[in-house]
């Protein structure tokens, strides 16, 4: 259990439930905050019942009866199955969804002890947005009490939606056709060559048609992209696997990077990659050295 010292005092006593798949949980009173974690992946039911008998056995031992009950906007996350469950029997108790990019800003405010205004950035693989799709690119301002959402990364279809985070193929081939179009068939990159025609053209029909293919302005789900073209990998075995490899092949005396449109939606900025799927074909068409290509997409 770590003790946090807030930048602020709770009105109430708080039970923050956290995501899924690095299950920890947080109870908060006055201007301390006491973080439990360590569970694993709450979708397992063992791991599950030490988080549930855990907030129970902290809650009593710290003293702290829970009136807002904290937990993540996705519908489907078991933490926030807890969280309403728990929420519904303790009388006088409050659910508070809360998105979890907004999240994330406002841990980094507390973690800093920061009182003013922050532009906050959220680079990430997954969190539900409140508009429904799947965010993992926003750029934020505002404070503790109160976060903007002011620009993100352009929407892309991501087909099959969790299995395009097991296969990232799909993710560069949904970059490719969102940036030239059916053309990108045509391209003279390996990515391409190996690429198997018959579900590809599945998964255009998904895209297409709107069929299992949720939005996402994920900046993971780029990497993956990247990755995916630069490394050839069509599946991972473990999280962040591309992301880490691109890392370790990128040199350090690369200064050069790759550009981006930018556009306004509104009241928010959408930041388009097609920029860097053009600049990374580009590149590897060239014959430029893969890790000279991870530098620059990081750069």
């Amino acid at each position: 259990m770590l003790n946090i010292k807030l930048p602020f005092k709770t009105r109430a006593p708080i039970l923050a439930c956290g995501a899924d798949l690095k299950g920890a949980f947080a109870l908060a009173k006055g201007n301390d905050a006491f973080l439990v974690d360590g569970f694993g992946d709450l979708s397992d039911i063992d791991n599950f019942i030490r988080y549930e008998r855990a907030v129970k056995y902290y809650g009593k031992s710290l003293g702290v009866s829970p009136k807002a009950i904290a937990c993540d906007l996705h519908p489907s996350y078991f933490s926030t199955s807890f969280a309403g469950g728990f929420a519904s029997r303790v009388k006088g108790s409050r659910l508070v969804e809360i998105q979890h990019h907004e999240a994330h800003i406002a841990s980094a405010i507390a973690d800093n002890s920061i009182k003013g205004g922050v532009i906050g950035v959220a680079f990430d693989g997954t969190g539900f947005g409140s508009d429904g799709n799947i965010w993992g690119g926003e750029f934020f301002a505002g404070n503790i009490e109160n976060l903007r959402r002011v620009a993100r990364l352009e929407y892309i279809a991501m087909p099959g939606g969790e299995a395009a985070v097991r296969e990232p193929w799909r993710m560069a081939a949904s970059f490719l056709y969102s940036a030239f179009g059916g053309d990108f068939l045509n391209l003279d990159i390996d990515f391409v060559k190996n690429l198997d025609k018959k579900k590809w053209r599945v998964l255009k029909d998904m895209i297409d048609k709107k069929i299992n293919s949720p939005l996402t302005s994920s900046v993971g789900r780029l990497f993956d992209a990247v990755g995916s073209l630069i490394l050839l990998k069509g599946k991972i075995q473990k999280e962040a696997e591309i992301p880490i490899e691109m890392e370790k092949i990128a040199p350090n005396f690369c200064e050069d990077v790759y550009g981006f449109d930018n556009s306004q939606k509104g009241e928010i900025s959408a930041i388009d990659a097609s920029c860097v799927i053009r600049g990374v074909v580009k590149d590897l068409s060239k014959g430029i050295e893969k890790g000279v290509i991870s530098a620059k997409f990081h750069n």
